[in-house]
């Protein structure tokens, strides 16, 4: 596994514009493992690779990946980071000597795993909007054999996690109709009602309990981000989800509303709010009212908290943290522990932005918020820049006789280790490693030599093309042969002397 994911992710091909990179849509219970496919579609070339980093639901984690059936040939690897409250993972598949037998279809499979405590319900499998890589694309791409990286979109998934393992309700029978989440709450501090989680019942969100109400029940979505809720009006088999908090009448779900239900969310709505309460003993546990919203004491937690980085040397960023403080105000001043380990201040502001970082910028960072004299700290993130990889040592050609050798050497500098070297031969991959030799050339060894490099995140560089002659050796003479060549010698040697016998013979007035 690498040292330093990224599901990618990371350098997926494609050549067309609207090609789509998407994520599936599954449910997996608590402590068990589901698969997950990474593909693509709305594609018309086929490609050499793809990387992408891809935010998991809270304690949900990869444990591994595995080619697709469009990718067989493909070499992959994978590495899961942490981003706040939730896992990340970078996941990589490259072949720069070929491509996929088709341009439509599973590039990669992701086995996710859902621990006994990951909270029930939908939860979104999303693409990074936090930069992972860089050189060809900061967060996903899509690339060719050559590193050309062109434009595609992504689809987010989803993975619903139901009852199991330790979380299981005692209610779990096996009647018709009773599907896994049966019985088990959502475990969020917000209302399965409560859609934008603002601790308040709006009165679209009251009518959609009374949809539920006038309609005989509800049931799970067959995709959970079908629907505003996750849930569809109406019976339905599919209870495959967390229940509805509203359910809450005689301990376990039956998947209808009844009016006290309803009345209890008409209270929520009516009193401006709702809080979360495990610890008061009421038939839902939740209370009436926004605790200490109005009186200064609120503090709602981070609602969007900065996500880590690794980025390259002029890439922009932007370090975003958003507190749910009432109606108070709060004070945002950000914070980073730089390369010497100086705690140093930053920008006062929920946002911090980074229009072309560098190296000086790598570090850890975090924001500190201030509500009526109390402090909160946002997660601590470490963001890192390096220099895009580089070529400081280019490979030699030249001409090489028969049944010599030769070594073709590349250095490179910067980017995220390990760098990858692979060596092409007329435009195919025939080594892979920074140097490669070549023992007893020979005529099938002549041609255009050229290597690419590749770091951890995807980011590419090429070297210059060189070329290699083979010249050929002139066969050694025989026995047979430096005979005749004696002889001849022999020969054209007497006749020399024999003119020159008879020119003499002339002079001196004799004939022959």
């Amino acid at each position: 596994m690498w040292t330093t994911v990224t599901l990618i992710s990371l350098i997926l091909v494609v050549d067309a514009s609207n090609a789509m990179l998407s994520l599936g849509s599954t449910s997996v219970e608590r402590g068990d493992t589901v698969a997950v496919d990474l593909s693509i579609s709305e594609n018309s070339a086929s490609f050499a690779g793809v990387n992408a980093k891809i935010v998991l639901p809270e304690g949900v984690t990869c444990v591994s990946i595995s080619p697709g059936s469009i990718a067989s040939n493909f070499m992959v690897d994978y590495e899961t980071i942490t981003e706040g409250s939730n896992n990340a993972v970078t996941v990589f598949a490259y072949s720069p000597s070929g491509s996929t037998s088709s341009p439509n279809g599973v590039v990669l499979q992701l086995m996710l795993q859902a621990s006994l405590s990951a909270p029930l319900g939908p939860h979104l499998l999303e693409f990074s909007t936090s930069p992972a890589m860089a050189g060809v694309n900061s967060i996903h791409a899509l690339a060719l054999s050559s590193g050309v990286s062109l434009p595609h979109d992504t689809e987010s998934g989803w993975l619903t996690v139901t009852g199991g393992g330790e979380g299981e309700g005692e209610g779990g029978g096996e009647g018709e109709g009773e599907g896994e989440g049966e019985g088990e709450p959502c475990t969020d501090a917000w209302h399965s009602a409560d859609q934008d989680h603002d601790y308040q019942i709006s009165l679209s969100e009251l009518l959609r309990l009374i949809q539920f109400f006038n309609s005989g029940g509800f049931h799970c979505a067959d995709n959970p981000g079908d629907t505003e809720d996750g849930y569809v009006p109406g019976p339905g088999a599919n209870h495959n989800c967390c229940a509805h908090e509203s359910d809450y009448n005689g301990g376990d779900a039956n998947w209808q509303i009844n009016l006290s239900e309803l009345l209890r969310l008409i209270q929520f709505y009516n009193s401006g709010g709702y809080h979360y309460c495990p610890d008061q003993s009421t038939e839902d546990t939740f209370c009436v009212g926004q605790a200490g919203r109005d009186t200064g004491t609120f503090w709602g937690g981070f609602k969007v908290q900065p996500r880590p980085a690794a980025l390259y040397t002029g890439d922009s960023y932007v370090l975003t943290a958003l507190a749910d403080t009432g109606e108070r105000t709060p004070l945002y001043q950000w914070r980073f522990i730089d390369d010497a380990k100086a705690t140093q201040a930053g920008p006062a502001g929920s946002i911090w932005r980074f229009t072309a970082v560098r190296p000086i910028n790598s570090g850890e960072y975090w924001c500190e918020v201030l509500v009526d004299g109390v402090k909160h700290e946002s997660d601590h993130v470490m963001v890192s820049v390096a220099e895009h990889v580089s070529i400081i040592e280019q490979p030699n050609g030249g001409e090489k006789k028969e049944g010599a050798s030769h070594t073709f050497n590349v250095r490179a500098k910067g980017g995220y280790p390990p760098l990858n070297y692979f060596w092409y031969k007329n435009g195919d991959e025939v080594a892979f490693g920074a140097n490669y030799a070549i023992d007893k050339i020979d005529s099938s060894n002549a041609g255009t030599y050229q290597a690419v490099v590749v770091d951890l995140y995807g980011d590419i560089v090429e070297t210059k093309e060189v070329q290699l002659h083979i010249v050929p050796t002139v066969p050694a003479a025989g026995p047979l042969a430096l005979l005749f060549l004696t002889v001849a010698m022999s020969v054209i040697t007497r006749l020399i002397l024999h003119r020159g016998r008879q020119g003499d013979f002339k002079k001196m007035g004799c004939s022959s």
